[in-house]
């Protein structure tokens, strides 16, 4: 059972502050110029991009294929949002013991999104840039 969500919105700059979660419209990876993952995010007249460089390991889910997350981050009294860092997971025990070469602690993120979600292990935080669109009816 995964533990110890923390909701990252606020240091990413999401601009949504409401229970409006964004729709995950892309998931990119590539090699040039680095290897780099790209979600890329849209809703209410926003678009957004969370970018994790060099991340080790990174799935894509249905989010009612991960129940167990939406109520253990219910039962830590942890809000609704896009992005978060989670202490403790199945994922993170997994792929920690099985990385070789690699010196550096990982961390669990989650990118949530309306129905599609982004797991990502990776050695270093996202950044994020949203930018507000014409509103498409």
């Amino acid at each position: 059972m995964p533990k110890g969500f923390t909701l990252l919105d606020s240091a990413l700059g999401v601009p949504l502050h409401s229970r409006n979660l964004f729709e995950v419209v892309g998931v990119r990876f590539g090699f040039e110029p680095y290897r780099q993952l790209q979600i890329e995010l849209l809703a209410s007249g926003w678009r957004g991009e969370i970018t994790f460089d060099y991340p080790v390991s990174f799935r894509a889910h249905d989010e009612g294929e991960i129940i167990a997350y939406w109520t253990a981050r219910a039962a830590e009294d942890v809000g609704v949002g896009t992005c978060f860092r989670i202490a403790k997971s199945d994922y993170l025990s997994e792929l920690s013991q099985g990385v070789s070469g690699l010196h550096e602690e990982l961390t669990h993120y989650l990118v949530a999104g309306l129905d599609l979600c982004v797991e990502v292990l990776s050695t270093s935080p996202p950044t994020a840039h949203w930018k507000l669109i014409d509103k498409v009816d």
